[in-house]
């Protein structure tokens, strides 16, 4: 992984011809537009395959291998600093971020995770369904569903979301899921 000063991601190929590297392709991702607002420092790959992005101005991001935002480490969600300068992953798999504020460790491969109104999940989680690889929750404002580390509304759904439910449909021999409200 190649990183610009404009925060571009390039993957380089480590396989060689001649001594050089025969391939170089964009990352496409969803963290650029953090990394170019909040200037990344550097990042490291985790030993379960993602990345992770530490910048001076918005804290640390990790990022799946197909480029989606799968944790936000910063200040808002509970971390020492904005400025994280360097991360190490242990034995443990804890993810250890060098910060201008001191050192924290964070469980980057917890199956626990906690999430509420600081990340866009208002009102009391009534139910809670993933479909077609998306985390949905219902609450007693609406239907939320989650993407790039933030739950979004779903604006056609103003009330109480009570009961999710994901159905599994065969037609002409594809296999759909399908979620009900």
């Amino acid at each position: 992984l190649v990183s610009t000063k404009r925060s571009d991601l390039f993957l380089l190929s480590t396989k060689e011809t001649d001594g050089k590297f025969n391939r170089i392709k964009l990352f496409q991702n969803s963290v650029h537009p953090f990394l170019s607002k909040y200037d990344l420092f550097n990042a490291s790959k985790l030993s379960n395959g993602n990345y992770v992005f530490n910048t001076t101005k918005g804290g640390s991001y990790i990022v799946n291998p197909f480029g989606r935002v799968v944790a936000i480490i910063n200040k808002q969600r509970g971390s020492l600093s904005e400025t994280v300068l360097f991360a190490f992953e242990d034995q443990h798999k804890g993810v250890w971020l060098a910060m201008d504020k001191g050192i924290s460790r964070v469980e980057a491969n917890s199956p626990f995770c906690y999430w509420d109104e600081s990340i866009g999940l208002k009102g009391t989680v009534l139910t809670i369904s993933k479909s077609n690889g998306t985390i949905y929750a219902g609450t007693n404002l609406g239907l939320f569903f989650l993407e790039d580390g933030e739950f979004k509304p779903i604006s056609l759904i103003n009330g109480q979301s009570r009961s999710l439910l994901t159905v599994h449909t065969i037609t002409d021999s594809v296999a759909q899921e399908k979620l009900l409200l």
